[in-house]
């Protein structure tokens, strides 16, 4: 049969071969391995040594492939930092990492230097930036950023303990702030104060008695070398039972400490906080009634006034306004106070001039109860004929008195209510307060804590 094509079969086959070779150089153009690193990310500490950073191809290369990268990053390799000031060195040629021919992957040594001196956290970044010889191209992994810890373990700042409990009447007391280890450098810790008691700061500020004072709140230093500081926290006794007595339960006023900053060469540690329960004092509980939830004296007002025993007369020194029903007046007289005797004023305003009956009960408080089994008791009368022989004789402020004595044994030899007539005169305050407490003696009462009848205390001082 004669053969249909202008050509022979050996022409014929050669030209499938180079059809076939063609393409085959076609598809190699289109398939260069692919180069990247393994990862985007790595971490590691100064501590560690050597790390190994991966860069891979997609497939075997069929020939050495030279893959050029760029450095970056806060931390300083050695060529950038110097023979001391350095952070890492690169093994080999920095820049430039071979894959050699049928492998798919190489790996750029790094050398981490533990320098031993406490710094942040830093990086090295690399980048790959091209492919000599066209081999491969530059995948989109084409970065990765290695985060180096320090080396060093720095120091973990903390208070000593979770938790305390004080008393009102406890001396000053030392807080301890504490490292686990010491720094090399002077560490600065900014801690912030809360809580339901009131600190000095808080107190001055909005006129408030305070509960309690701390020196120089709100930073203490450690010092290079030393893995302590403390904070001087001063409780200070008051007159005020700090919850509503009629439930005959109290809770304590909190202190929170909470560490929120320190400077550079240490951390905060978990045990940041610091809760302290500021117990009730014991005391002799005084309440001044005149009335009931009715309020049979809807036009009456009573004072509650406490006085103690100063160059031979009984001065004031504070004045009642519980926040409580207007038919009771409450004060807490402390069990700290010193030896003497002390006394209790019941002033009485009203619009007509009633007489009015009224009682006062001391009843002791100690370690969170009332004893009320021991509690004493007195009932007196305003009457009309007193009032009306006060009022003509120009007393400006009606009250009757009552002392009683603060011995080793407690309160004691309450006296009986006493009118004008038989309780004496009243000195003019004296300057100083001798043996007083001192941390009573220089809290002035506040605004909030007189009562509303204006100069009340000028008032009691001119009425006997």
């Amino acid at each position: 049969m004669r053969n249909p094509y202008p050509f022979s079969k050996s022409l014929l086959a050669l030209a499938v071969v180079g059809v076939s070779l063609s393409a085959c150089k076609d598809d190699d153009g289109d398939s260069k391995p692919v180069v990247g690193f393994a990862s985007s990310t790595l971490s590691a500490s100064e501590s560690n040594g050597t790390i190994e950073v991966e860069v891979e191809l997609d497939k075997a290369a069929s020939q050495d492939i030279t893959v050029t990268y760029n450095l970056g990053g806060t931390a300083r390799d050695r060529e950038s930092g110097g023979a001391i000031n350095y952070d890492y060195t690169i093994a080999g040629t920095a820049g430039e990492i071979t894959i050699e021919e049928g492998e798919t992957s190489a790996t750029i040594e790094i050398a981490l230097n533990d320098d031993g001196i406490a710094d942040n956290n830093e990086t090295i970044v690399l980048s790959l930036d091209d492919v000599e010889g066209d081999r491969a191209v530059v995948g989109d992994d084409d970065e990765i950023t290695i985060t180096v810890a320090d080396g060093v373990l720095l120091p973990q700042v903390s208070f000593s303990e979770s938790t305390l409990s004080l008393y009102e009447s406890d001396d000053e007391t030392e807080i301890e702030v504490i490292l686990d280890r010491a720094a090399t450098t002077d560490i600065t810790v900014t801690y912030e104060v809360a809580g339901t008691a009131t600190d000095a700061v808080t107190a001055e500020a909005e006129d408030l008695w305070a509960d309690y004072e701390i020196e120089d709140q709100g930073t203490v230093v450690i010092k290079a070398g030393q893995t302590s500081a403390t904070i001087l926290l001063s409780p200070i006794t008051d007159i005020w039972m700090e919850d509503d007595p009629f439930t005959e339960e109290t809770e304590a006023e909190t202190i929170e400490l909470s560490i929120t900053n320190v400077s550079t060469g240490a951390i905060i540690s978990a045990n940041n906080t610091l809760e302290i329960d500021l117990l009730q004092e014991a005391g002799l509980f005084a309440f001044l009634g005149w009335g009931t939830e009715g309020n049979e004296y809807p036009d009456v007002d009573m004072d509650l006034i406490f006085w103690l025993k100063q160059s031979g007369s009984l001065q004031p020194f504070a004045a009642s306004s519980y926040e409580g029903p207007e038919y009771f007046e409450a004060i807490f007289i402390p069990d700290v106070l010193p030896n003497g005797q002390y006394g209790l004023s019941y002033s009485y305003t009203s619009g007509t001039e009633n007489e009015m009956q009224f009682f006062i009960s001391f009843t002791h408080y100690a370690e969170g109860g009332f004893d009320n089994d021991n509690s004493t008791e007195f009932t007196e009368t305003y009457s009309l004929a007193d009032i009306t022989d006060w009022r003509e004789n120009g007393v400006s402020s009606i009250f009757l008195s009552q002392t009683f004595d603060q011995t080793d044994d407690g309160f004691d030899n309450f006296s009986a209510i006493m009118k004008p007539s038989n309780a004496g005169r009243l000195g003019a305050p004296a300057a100083a307060a001798g043996s007083f407490p001192a941390k009573l003696q220089r809290k002035t009462a506040p605004r909030s804590f007189l009562h509303h009848k204006a100069g009340l205390r000028e008032r009691v001082r001119a009425g006997l």
